[in-house]
């Protein structure tokens, strides 16, 4: 709980900080509540930009600006100062009203309305979905670093995959899919990999696409059930997307794409035709 003076006096410093440099105006932002730099503190540390890589300092901060944060509004403070101070947008608060996976993100349910702030009103921040997925991908790739077993660490990792899949954010829809169709800290489930990498795949990521394509390709573990329609949609889908990223699509890809073509019948490479070259992604 910050009073308006402080957020106020943060927002000048971040527009006009030239007397104080930039790493102490971000670390503050990000002890505030600065989803934005709370990640970016964690990218540093992680990648050792700034000269000191410690894995344990950057899961901190990401699980910091992943975690939903319960703000009580101060006297004087309007919605404005919690936006700047949290980094997060309207829609960010109203997006997780209808949240029914987690009551604490429910603040429709609480009758909040953020039109007219008052003092005393409990409202809660969401977490970054960007931030989810970083907390899955360490622990998933710096287990020992951590000091963890990898199968913990591959655990923790699908529940914070999980949390960011579930708030939309493209690459935790794919981790968490990868997660299921390999076994990795959750039971193997090929449909529900199919479910995470076709939300991922619409939304444009090519890793999902080939992969979405590929479970069709073998019936999701039941070759009576493949469709060779939707493997050569999807594998065409992320062939379109690679190129048009300026990658090279693998010759497996290309190999996949002809056989599955081939196999159609005229009509149906027509329609399919059609689908892909109308293909749009979705925006989140």
């Amino acid at each position: 709980m910050w009073p308006r003076i402080m957020v106020m006096g943060l927002v000048l410093v971040l527009a006009c900080g030239k007397q104080r440099g930039f790493d102490s105006i971000r670390e503050e932002a990000a002890e505030l509540g600065n989803r934005h730099y709370q990640n970016q503190m964690g990218v540093i540390y992680q990648t050792g930009e700034e000269g000191e890589t410690n894995y344990v300092k950057a899961l901190k901060w990401y699980i910091a600006a992943a975690t939903p944060t319960n703000h009580v509004i101060q006297e004087g403070e309007t919605l404005v100062n919690i936006l700047t101070q949290f980094r997060v947008s309207s829609w960010d608060l109203k997006k997780n009203e209808g949240n029914k996976s987690n009551p604490a993100l429910l603040n429709e349910e609480k009758k909040v309305d953020l039109s007219t702030l008052k003092p005393g009103t409990k409202i809660v921040i969401p977490g970054s979905p960007q931030a989810m997925y970083n907390v899955g991908a360490i622990y998933e790739v710096r287990y020992k670093e951590l000091g963890l077993k990898q199968e913990d660490a591959l655990e923790k990792a699908v529940e914070w995959h999980a949390k960011g899949a579930e708030a939309g954010f493209i690459r935790a829809q794919f981790a968490y899919g990868y997660a299921f169709e390999h076994g990795q800290g959750v039971e193997k489930d090929l449909k529900q990999a199919g479910i995470w990498y076709e939300l991922s795949a619409k939304q444009g990521l090519a890793a999902a696409q080939e992969r979405l394509g590929q479970l069709h390709v073998t019936g999701f573990g039941d070759i009576n059930n493949r469709s060779l329609p939707e493997a050569y949609l999807w594998l065409s889908i992320a062939e379109k997307a690679l190129k048009s990223e300026g990658k090279t699509p693998g010759k497996g890809l290309t190999k996949a794409i002809n056989t599955c073509r081939s196999s159609l019948p005229a009509d149906e490479r027509v329609r399919t035709d059609r689908l892909i070259d109308d293909f749009k992604a979705l925006e989140n």
